[in-house]
């Protein structure tokens, strides 16, 4: 009975954690004053939807839920307030998921190998705070004072107010220094003054000194809590005033809210190095170091491995963007109980051809206009080769013909750049047929549903982004050029689904449309702005894979029947290899009775499924269908267990009328063969779902 008790109050503490999100605020960080937060008003607001977890009469649940999400709130918002009242308009959704993702319900089972380990860290009301605001942000000696910031991370001492510092930007003006100190000059009115030799240097505090550049600096940087030592600011004047004889920074100046410096900070920080939930993403740093945890790593071994540990807190960050950008202000953690995937992916692939005008967006060059071009110049699949003339050559992609040299290539989907390497800006020059394997210059850049984007035949030196950048949807990546094996100006496209190889090239046409080139949200699919139906999305599926094998905090893998490896709710390895490559599993080593970290398993699969979603919509864009809710999910669900094509075709035949179930929806219904009893009624129970909006469960 004990046992049943712990592991209810643990699955309440997870409650807590991973129900953040829902809340009913509807206005984002900009458009409601923090100071106006009113607990009570926002207590009655959600109280109901907070204790449904709770027995009806289990009061001491209900008062422990209260207590936490009121100690959270409370402190959130009155820290928010306060640099609300200093000109800082901090976005509240970026402090929360930064704090709670990668937390899943089975962190806080008791039987949860990660339990013991993330009790030190939280609040027994969910989040420790520092109530009393007595100490003030860690602040490290050096650079190298790993333990110093292991064991503020650790305890988690007003690490709200770190982060919120974290986002303020400030500048520092570098000046050169003359040799020469400034003269005194009698004027006619009897006073002194100061002046300098040479135009360009001015008298300040007794020096004579040049401005040579403003350069931009974080909280952070000038207190030294990052490990890494990296460039800072005073290396930076160094460096540009070596024709001075010395140097000098100025004061800092307070130049307000800076979210990309608020990356950076995470970026080259510890913040997530040492949560238990993330120690997936450093994976390959652990088997390098024979660590099972990153807190046992040594200050040798993180210098060892800096690139490593970079990229993983990287891929957490740009998982974390994904999430606020495709899921609303209200995103519940990508690994948790899927409750939020209904909120949908509104990051359409577009249409990899730039606008005529580019402009600035800070540092980064967008180009998200009407196209330049949506001439297509050669399709995806078999043809004769342009250059070679060889019959039946498989093309992987589609090839846009655009001017060269002049037109932009952008990114079609927000993502992580895998090639080129840093430093290549574009080596390629055009004849060379045989650089780049042919493609010329190219970029690849990985998505968080898993697939990846090729970029081919770009111009020389036009490349602006390489490995390692995160880059947004419609931002500047290259030129159009012609380098490569290429008979005139274009950019080659392709869709690598679930891979980072041509097997994986999918036809890139189902994911982009001239005729929408743009596609900004699912309202343009869906009817009432809704991406993928309802919150039974998630039941539905899962009901229909069947209950996954597990162990603590562990799938366990299992033969389908089929020959399949599977594990998970339906999750097939050797289909999502990239994806679990992502998180640092190796998918070749998951056999029949392997286990992998359920946090790594569901979130590949939730890219299979946002990937699944993305592909319906943007066929749906393409084809000027629009569906329910519903309907989207149904085919969400057919898409999982088999695919969609056809679907289009089928439904402009037939429509809603037991004809499209008849001859599309009611198939397949074999497996290696074989009649299968289960797939006959998953389809009739898809089918009762697009027709009627019923989800029914397998029981």
């Amino acid at each position: 009975m004990k046992k049943i008790y712990v592991f209810k109050r643990w699955a309440i503490v997870a409650c807590l954690l991973i129900t953040f999100f829902c809340i009913s605020i509807t206005a984002n960080a900009s458009s409601f004053a923090y100071s106006d937060f009113n607990w009570e008003e926002f207590l009655e607001q959600n109280k109901n939807y907070w204790v449904q977890v709770c027995e009806t009469d289990d009061k001491e649940c209900q008062d422990e839920i209260l207590k936490t999400k009121e100690k959270f709130y409370k402190r959130l918002y009155s820290l928010l307030t306060k640099f609300e009242n200093k000109g800082y308009k901090i976005n509240d959704n970026i402090i929360i998921e930064t704090v709670f993702y990668g937390l899943t319900p089975d962190t806080f089972r008791d039987e949860g190998t990660l339990k013991d380990e993330y009790v030190g860290q939280i609040h027994k009301y969910g989040y420790k705070v520092d109530e009393g605001n007595k100490k003030e942000s860690y602040i490290a000696s050096t650079d190298n004072d790993i333990e110093g910031a292991r064991e503020y991370f650790k305890n988690e001492t007003d690490s709200l107010k770190t982060l919120m510092n974290a986002m303020i930007g400030y500048s520092q003006v570098c000046y050169g220094v003359s040799a020469s100190a400034p003269r005194a000059v009698q004027n006619e009115n009897g006073t002194t003054s100061y002046v300098c030799d040479g135009e360009e240097f001015v008298p300040m505090n007794g020096q004579c000194v040049a401005k040579v550049d403003i350069l931009e600096a974080s909280f952070f940087d000038a207190i030294g809590l990052s490990i890494f030592s990296s460039e800072n600011n005073d290396d930076k004047c160094k460096a540009l005033t070596t024709m001075y004889p010395s140097y000098k920074l100025g004061e800092v100046t307070d130049n307000g809210v800076n979210e990309d410096l608020y990356w950076k900070f995470l970026e080259n920080n510890i913040y997530f190095d040492n949560k238990p939930q993330l120690q997936d993403y450093f994976d390959l740093v652990l088997k390098k170091t024979n660590h099972k945890k990153m807190e046992e790593l040594t200050l040798d071994e993180y210098k060892a491995n800096k690139d490593d540990i970079i990229d993983a807190r990287k891929r957490i960050i740009t998982y974390i963007k994904e999430v606020l950008d495709n899921y609303g202000d209200f995103a519940e953690t990508p690994s948790s109980t899927f409750a939020s995937y209904v909120a949908g992916n509104n990051d359409l692939y577009w249409w990899p051809v730039g606008g005529s005008e580019i402009t600035n967006n800070g540092n980064i060059a967008m180009a998200i206009g009407t196209p330049t071009s949506t001439r297509i110049t050669s399709k995806f699949g078999v043809r004769v080769h342009p250059v070679t003339g060889k019959a039946g050559s498989m093309h992987y992609g589609v090839d846009i013909g655009a001017t060269e040299g002049v037109a932009s290539v952008i990114a079609a989907k927000s993502g992580v750049v895998v090639y080129p390497p840093q430093g290549n800006k574009g080596n390629c020059v055009k004849g060379d047929q045989s650089c780049g394997g042919s493609y010329g210059n190219y970029v690849i850049i990985q998505h968080s549903d898993g697939n990846y984007t090729l970029y081919a035949h770009m111009a020389t030196n036009s490349l602006r982004v390489a490995a390692g950048d995160s880059v947004v949807q419609g931002q500047v990546i290259g030129t159009v050029g012609s380098t490569g094996r290429s008979t005139g100006g274009h950019v080659h496209f392709e869709v690598r689904v679930g891979g980072n190889s041509g097997s994986a090239a999918q036809e890139p046409l189902n994911f982009i449309s001239a005729d929408n080139p743009r596609p900004v949200s699912a309202s343009s699919v869906t009817e009432g702005g809704a991406s993928s139906g309802s919150s039974n999305l998630i039941e539905f599926i899962h009901s229909w894979e069947g209950t996954p094998k597990q162990s603590g905090s562990d799938y366990i893998a299992f033969d389908d029947g089929y020959g399949n490896v599977t594990i998970g709710w339906g999750v097939v390895p050797k289909y999502n290899k990239d994806r679990f490559l992502s998180l640092g599993v190796d998918p070749n080593s998951i056999t029949v009775g392997s286990k992998v970290s359920k946090s790594v398993v569901d979130r590949v699969e939730q890219m299979e499924l946002d990937s699944a979603l993305n592909s319906i919509k943007s066929m749906l864009s393409k084809e000027g269908i629009t569906l329910q809710g519903y309907q989207i999910d149904a085919l969400v669900s057919r898409k999982y267990n088999y695919n969609v094509n056809g679907f289009a075709d089928a439904y402009k035949k037939y429509g809603t009328s037991q004809a499209l179930y008849d001859n599309y929806m009611s198939k397949p219904i074999t497996a290696s063969g074989v009649r299968s009893q289960g797939l006959v009624r998953r389809r009739e129970a898809e089918w009762e779902l697009f027709s009627k909006g019923i989800y029914k469960m397998n029981s």
